[in-house]
């Protein structure tokens, strides 16, 4: 951290706060470099921790790990209690087991943040805009992470109004609808409104899910109507082509 101005000695907390407020001034910018900062921060990687891995079918599952033997890291998933050896640039972060779940504070953050440099990548492109992707990517990510950690306390806390599932849902599903994505975003925004069947912006969304869906569909009809008369024309215009003697063009 030192070499871009971080303390590495400095507490998570504080990088979490220099990030708040900065996010309030929308210097959103700025806002993830201190969340990002104070995300390493609380993520101390070792033997006996708990982990957040990326799988190779795309699920961020938590493991436990075993043993570390450089790259290697051999690690047994807490879902099914099976067992693999992965690289270590697989794990993504390791769980800080407080009461304040910093971590789902400052993932959940980062996303909001992340939604407003996507909206303002857009709103500058005369075209389709693969920054604009990039950011929407991004938050499908630190709302994954986000659940990936809620999960630890999910048995023992259930979700509700307010909860971690409940925001990281709504904003996952907001990310996954500007992506084209409407089926995860059906999906999550489903998830977000069962925590909290009052969440206006979430009942919102759905209808905008929907809507979108149906334009799709609309869309796809017309152009599969029009692929078909372009083929039965290409065919008509075929058998009236004039045939000699023996039948051959």
């Amino acid at each position: 951290f030192e070499s871009v101005g971080f303390d590495a000695a400095a507490s998570p907390g504080l990088y979490k706060e220099y990030g708040d407020t900065l996010f309030q001034l929308r210097d959103v910018t700025c806002a993830v470099r201190y969340y990002e900062a104070a995300l390493s921060l609380t993520s101390k990687f070792g033997i006996g921790g708990t982990s957040i891995v990326k799988a190779m079918d795309g699920r961020y599952p938590l493991v436990e790990v075993d043993c570390i033997d450089g790259d290697a890291i051999d690690v047994m998933f807490l879902s099914d209690s099976s067992e693999e050896t992965v690289d270590r640039s697989r794990i993504q972060l390791t769980l800080l087991k407080d009461e304040e779940r910093i971590q789902e504070r400052i993932l959940l953050n980062m996303a909001r943040c992340f939604h407003i440099l996507a909206d303002n990548a857009i709103d500058s492109c005369w075209t389709d805009c693969d920054d604009g992707k990039q950011y929407h990517k991004a938050v499908v990510l630190s709302c994954t992470l986000a659940l990936s950690c809620a999960s630890f306390y999910t048995e023992r806390e259930p979700a509700g109004p307010g909860s971690t599932l409940e925001k990281a849902h709504y904003l996952r599903a907001k990310a996954y609808l500007q992506l084209g994505h409407h089926r995860h975003a059906a999906a999550d925004v489903r998830k977000c409104i069962q925590c909290n069947p009052r969440n206006k912006e979430a009942n919102t969304l759905r209808q905008q899910i929907e809507h979108r869906k149906v334009q799709l569909k609309r869309t796809n009809k017309k152009l599969a109507n029009e692929m078909c008369s372009w083929i039965n024309s290409a065919t008509a215009t075929s058998d009236d082509s004039p045939k000699n003697n023996n039948g051959s063009l």
